[in-house]
């Protein structure tokens, strides 16, 4: 029992690359090839992207204003996840779901709207669903919604912010825990301060 729990552990830790440290250590032939195998996928994936920046549909006034709320509100709620701030993350989801409100109410011409639409419902469930909870770990599982929509959204629609990174964390979701962030260190709004540095930078937006 104890053996299991400590390789358990050691899994973990692993998986994330020593909580985002960077000392040097032995691996075995098998690990060092699987981490070459990982290096090489990630490098391909940040050239998919960086060859495929362009929004499909430039947002207008006010719908640009009221999106760039959207996404400062969700970046607030990222902030308190990392620090495990249960009353924090239901009053910035409080906040979020109010922006998209606004948005969905007055911001989208029709077009944009019906093809929005889809990604308005997810926005607004999971903002209740924060909101409401009082476990930051059911908090962060609609988060992880969350986050896969507001970075569709801003494939589609771009941001006013001077960069964004879409960042991923390899321990959510079958290695698709995906968040995005203003600021290029990871900051895992997944793990908060169990795994703060766990994750890396998929592309810039």
């Amino acid at each position: 029992m104890k053996y299991t729990a400590i390789l358990s552990m050691i899994v973990f830790v692993a998986a994330c690359g020593g909580n985002g440290d960077h000392t040097p250590h032995t691996q075995s032939d098998a690990t060092h090839d699987q981490h070459g195998d990982q290096m090489q996928q990630e490098h391909d994936a940040m050239e998919y992207w960086e060859s495929d920046r362009t929004p499909d549909h430039h947002l207008e006034e006010p719908a640009a204003g009221l999106f760039d709320a959207v996404l400062d509100n969700y970046l607030a709620l990222s902030d308190v996840l990392v620090e495990s701030n249960t009353s924090a993350a239901s009053e910035a989801a409080g906040r979020l779901g109010a922006s998209v409100e606004e948005l969905d109410q007055t911001g989208f011409d029709e077009p944009v709207r019906d093809r929005a639409a889809g990604w308005i419902a997810v926005l607004q469930a999971r903002s209740r669903e924060i909101e409401s909870g009082d476990d930051v770990e059911e908090q962060r599982r609609s988060y992880h919604d969350l986050s896969e929509t507001m970075i569709a959204m801003v494939e589609a629609f771009g941001h006013q912010k001077g960069q964004l990174y879409h960042q991923r964390c390899p321990m959510v979701n079958g290695g698709n825990g995906d968040w995005l962030s203003t600021q290029e260190r990871i900051m895992n709004p997944y793990h908060g301060d169990r795994m703060l540095h766990c994750g890396s930078t998929v592309r810039t937006l």
